[in-house]
């Protein structure tokens, strides 16, 4: 049961792009500890209990099931009186787990986090949670649910609802049950209204319906819906103890581009240092990052300083709008304190929600010296074949390497899609993880092959969104190109990336390099590099070894400087070094309001300018342009009102609409015109067409029906697509042979926007046709068309057979050839529809309907199915 809870607590959101594709352990032992809650809402009640889950993870977050220890648990109050305690203080781990509980005595924002006993792995984060109002009441009364009233359609994204027991007086009946362990027979949670596409989730298993554990009167349960529509979840007690009242909950699920939920991502890690401002990143979800369309909603921040004297500062702290569904969270604290608490509110129309209704963050801060960033320097360059050396450090917040820091990181490939890539140590060991022993760790990359590789880093050691040591904004992957050997070196080729900010070190490469640019590996001797202005250099005497050479150079100074290589009596080279300080923009990242939609449909995009701390830079004025990069690049992407080579930005911001007017992918980034801002991001976009279809013929045996498809834009217009496929799917039913039908062609080509086939049955039986194509380029729906073959003379039409006269109830006949809604209406003489005996879908055959009776008078018949319709005049009598 609890480790069941344990594995549950990893919740599958959508983690930041460096804490992705990380391989097993290779570490022998856990490094760390990491702490949870049930219930995993942030929330018990006063006198109530709740259960801790401790677990002993290796680098990577793999649980060392091999692990046996002890965890010590300690609580943050506050108000530090201990009326929050754990039970016990020490818990046993085996398995690498470790369980025990906490009572709460008194109503109280607190934190829970656990630490070796044996002092070897690092401490957990703090796991924030507050303690509510509790019911005075002798028993529980009722069931109830509170959470989110909107969540987005995803699989991935679930909403968190509390499932509550109440007394009588409205509160939690912390009491249930007693003696506290988790009741798992009490509760079920069932989803309604649903065509199968939602689904609810706790600790006990997956499916429509659910078992929601209960200790201190609560426990959780997880919804998901992968469509937008309205649901309904109904908790309702299925125990013998009590006979507690249910209760119903509705729910909207929206889609992606529509706000509904909130998420605040840490990106410098959990950890921040003393004297130096701390970012968070906090967004509205959308389906490209921040949702645009979130432009009537607020947030705030609320700081809480329970270990220190009140050095603690959070901004904004008075309700702020988002800036293109975002805003930047700065926090800061003047004094070291081991954890500080922020409250996040929300507020607006339409509603929107923290994800995984988290609406308390924790982090701390640290004294000048102690690590808490990751730092790694990558050369741009290699050669096919050599040790690339890799250097990882950890530094404080001005690159101080801290030499008393001992953790774990991770370096990997992002496109290495022929697995010719090794990283191995010193001694040639391949390596999982690097080993930061002092602060710092050196690893080699080797590549057998000649391309440009991303290279992905982080701390390996995290738990959900939190690492020890963090990442800047502009850091995370890098990209070194390995080469082949080139001819005798003529000239120096010096490379240092961008962008570049005040007071961060830097790595350089200097290359000797051919003609053509390839680097001479035989070449070994010493660049001698200048650099002007106040940029400092770690030395001016580079030595190039087997042609390539690096250094480190770092600015204090907001200026542009040169930097110049030469000596050994190669041509020079020159570069100009652009540093910006942190509060000035240096990103571009375009966001768009949806990244699929038909081929002419407008799409809404907005400009970002950014600063190295993912703040929008609101001092910057100018214009950008948009970088366009099209599946097939003919220019067919085109602006709305638009002018996409010269978009105004203002106070950091610009936006436009653009569409294409074809089927394909499009990536699009954003320059700005003096070429001072790099792209952070790329928007992704598919033009799909829009795939239709009609069946035509009377489904006779042995004569053919044809089969159209019809590709259409975002306005219903014929599009000119040529060069895909239509695939067809047929089962049979009722017949004596079996494949006795042919399609002629098939797969069906489609052919300036139009698709014909054509299909014979020999037989009489029903066929059930469907299609399908690549969905990543065509929109369509899936609903098969069910079609009765008969004997000539026996086909089903459609028809509508209505008697003239009818005495009091009458019966009309109707028949249709193929599956479709049908609805019949009887309109008196003063067209009001009197009853409609038939409203539904209805499969090929032939139907009676016996009438209602109805006042003499005459009457009109009316039957519409698809695009068939027809009209009967009849006379009422008694």
């Amino acid at each position: 049961m609890f480790f069941l809870i344990a594995l549950h607590m990893n919740f599958p959101v959508e983690l930041p792009r460096a804490f992705i594709r990380q391989p097993k352990a290779a570490v022998d032992q856990p490094t760390y500890l990491v702490v949870y809650m049930y219930p995993f809402s942030q929330r018990m009640a006063k006198g109530g209990y709740a259960i801790i889950v401790v677990n002993a993870l290796k680098p990577g977050g793999e649980i060392d099931t091999l692990y046996s220890g002890g965890a010590r648990i300690h609580v943050i109050e506050q108000d530090p009186d201990n009326s929050i305690s754990p039970l016990p203080e020490v818990v046993s781990m085996s398995s690498g787990a470790g369980f025990g509980m906490i009572a709460a005595g008194e109503i109280e924002l607190a934190g829970v986090y656990a630490t070796d006993t044996a002092g070897v792995m690092k401490p957990s984060f703090v796991y924030p949670f507050f303690v509510d109002t509790s019911s005075t009441s002798w028993s529980p009364s009722r069931l109830k649910i509170e959470g989110p009233t909107r969540i987005n359609a995803s699989e991935e994204i679930p909403g968190v609802f509390d499932v509550l027991l109440l007394g009588g007086d409205g509160h939690i009946y912390s009491n249930y049950p007693f003696p506290p362990e988790l009741d798992t027979t009490s509760v079920m949670v069932t989803v309604l209204d649903d065509d199968s596409s939602a689904w609810v989730s706790s600790i006990m298993g997956t499916g429509t319906s659910t078992v929601v554990p209960i200790i201190g009167g609560m426990g959780n349960v997880l919804v998901y819906d992968t469509e937008s529509e309205s649901i309904r979840i109904v908790a309702y007690d299925v125990g013998t103890e009590y006979d507690l009242a249910p209760d119903t909950f509705t729910i909207e699920v929206v889609p992606m581009d529509e706000p509904a939920t909130f998420v605040l991502y840490p990106f410098t890690g959990y950890y921040g240092n003393v004297g130096y401002p701390k970012y968070a990143l906090g967004m509205v979800m959308g389906e490209n990052g921040p949702n645009i369309n979130a432009t009537t909603q607020e947030v705030k921040f609320t700081g809480y300083d329970f270990m220190g004297t009140s050095s603690f500062s959070v901004s904004p702290s008075d309700w702020t709008s988002f800036i293109g569904g975002a805003v930047s969270m700065v926090s800061s604290d003047t004094e070291p304190d081991s954890c500080t608490f922020i409250e996040i509110s929300l507020r607006g129309t339409p509603e929107i929600f923290p994800v995984l209704s988290a609406k308390y963050y924790t982090q701390a801060f640290r004294d000048t010296g102690e690590a808490t960033f990751l730092k790694v320097l990558i050369p741009s360059t290699g050669v096919v074949g050599d040790t690339i050396p890799v250097e990882f450090f950890a530094v404080d917040a001005w690159e101080n390497v801290d030499t008393t820091y001992e953790g774990f990181a991770y370096l990997l490939p992002n496109n290495d899609s022929n697995n010719t890539v090794s990283i191995i140590d010193s001694l040639g060991d391949t390596i999982s993880f690097v080993h930061l022993v002092n602060g710092e760790a050196t690893v080699y990359l080797v590549d057998t092959e000649p391309e440009t590789l991303e290279m992905l880093f982080g701390d390996a050691e995290h738990a959900l969104f939190f690492a020890y040591l963090g990442l800047r904004s502009f850091e995370g992957i890098k990209e070194i190109a390995f080469v082949n050997p080139g001819d005798t070196a003529v000239a120096w080729d010096v490379d240092a990336g961008s962008p570049l900010i005040t007071g961060i070190k830097y790595m350089g490469t200097v290359k000797a390099v051919d003609d053509s640019g390839m680097v001479d590996v035989s070449f070994n001797d010493t660049a001698i590099i200048h650099v002007t202005g106040n940029c400092i250099l770690s030395d001016t005497l580079v030595p190039v070894v087997d042609g390539i050479g690096t250094f480190t150079f770092m600015d204090t100074t907001e200026e542009n400087v040169w930097l110049k290589v030469g000596g050994a009596g190669l041509n020079p080279d020159s570069i100009e070094l652009n540093f910006r300080s942190e509060d000035a923009g240096v990103f571009t990242a375009v966001v768009t309001d949806m990244n699929e939609c038909l081929v002419n449909d407008t799409v809404h995009f907005l400009i970002y300018t950014l600063t190295s701390n993912l703040a929008l830079d609101t001092t910057f004025t100018g214009y950008d342009s948009l970088v366009i990069e099209e599946g097939n690049p003919n220019g067919s992407v085109y602006g709305i009102n638009t002018d996409l080579s010269s978009i105004p930005i203002v106070q950091g911001l610009g936006e436009g609409y653009l569409s294409s007017s074809e089927i394909e992918a499009v990536e699009i980034s954003a320059v700005d015109e003096n070429g001072m801002l790099s792209p952070l991001t790329m928007s992704h976009i598919d033009f799909k067409g829009e795939l239709v279809w009609e069946i035509l013929g009377n489904h006779l045996i042995n004569i053919p029906d044809t089969i159209v498809f019809y590709v259409r834009d975002a306005y219903g217009n014929l599009l000119d697509h040529t060069g895909d496929s239509v695939y067809l799917s047929i089962t049979e039913k009722g017949g004596s042979e079996p494949n006795s039908w042919t399609l002629d062609p098939s797969p069906v080509p489609l052919v300036n926007g139009v698709g014909k086939t054509e299909l014979v049955d020999t037989e009489p039986e029903t066929l059930t046709v469907s299609y399908y194509a690549d969905e990543s380029r065509f929109k369509y729906s899936p609903w098969p068309e069910e079609l009765v073959y008969m004997g000539k003379g026996n086909a089903l039409t459609w028809s509508l057979s209505v008697p003239a006269i009818i005495t009091d109830k009458g019966v009309i006949t109707f028949s249709i050839p193929v599956k479709r809604r049908v609805k019949i209406k009887v309109i008196d003489a003063a067209g009001r529809v009197a009853q409609t005996p038939v409203d539904r879908v209805l499969p090929p055959g032939v139907y009676q309907v016996k009438m209602k009776s109805a006042p003499p008078g005459v009457y009109f018949i009316r039957m519409e199915a698809g695009k068939f319709t027809k009209t009967e005049k009849v006379v009422w009598i008694r």
